[in-house]
């Protein structure tokens, strides 16, 4: 999703976490999508170039063109070349993963191993360094389960971060609690740079 897309629908985006890239969040809120533009078009393969190419740029093309088929305004040539290709390649996907032994690919698509996992709600912010050594989980792990985060911190200022991490590491992780908060993580604030300022004057302000 743009920003301006995800935004309406519930997803943050900043410099320490981007919902977009979650994946349960992102699919909740793209089928919230599908579901408030379905209506407003006649069929699902408006719908979908609506989802591609966005709504409003759908409707004034069809009543540009005076046409409601998509078919139409592709051969027609009054759709952007990503979209006019959006829905031809939608149906091909489908069309090739439903018949992989016919198109021979059977063997070059692979289902990834599941890892079992769980959410772990954390009091305050912390380090995913100092998280991945006191539960024993490689730090590249945490950031594959929890690709929202920007950073290797959990955003700050917000309590009751749920985390997601392997469900055996949850245990771990509540028997060794304190020594996930005994290490203080710095606050974070805002300065907007004033001319003349350096990094080193800045610093110093700050001590």
């Amino acid at each position: 999703f743009v920003d301006n897309t995800s935004r309406p629908l519930g997803l943050q985006s900043d410099r320490w976490i981007d919902e977009r890239r979650d994946i349960e969040k992102s699919t909740a809120a793209a089928v919230r999508h599908l579901r408030n533009i379905r209506g407003c078009f006649p069929d699902w393969a408006l719908t979908l170039a609506a989802y591609n190419g966005g709504a409003g740029y759908m409707k004034r093309t069809m009543e540009k063109t005076g046409h409601s088929d998509f078919w139409k305004l592709r051969d027609g040539g009054h759709l952007r070349d990503e979209t006019s290709e959006y829905i031809p390649k939608y149906i091909a996907l489908i069309v090739i993963y439903k018949n992989q032994r016919l198109f021979g690919v059977k063997d070059e698509i692979t289902v990834p191993k599941k890892i079992e996992t769980d959410y772990y709600t954390l009091q305050r912010p912390v380090d995913l360094r100092d998280l991945s050594r006191v539960a024993g989980i490689p730090l590249q792990i945490i950031r594959d389960l929890n690709p929202e985060l920007g950073t290797t911190m959990t955003p700050p200022g917000i309590k009751n971060y749920r985390l997601r991490i392997p469900a055996e590491a949850a245990e771990r992780l509540s028997v060794k609690a304190e020594s996930l908060y005994s290490k203080k993580t710095p606050g974070v604030t805002r300065h907007r740079v004033k001319k003349g300022e350096s990094i080193t004057s800045i610093a110093r302000m700050y001590k």
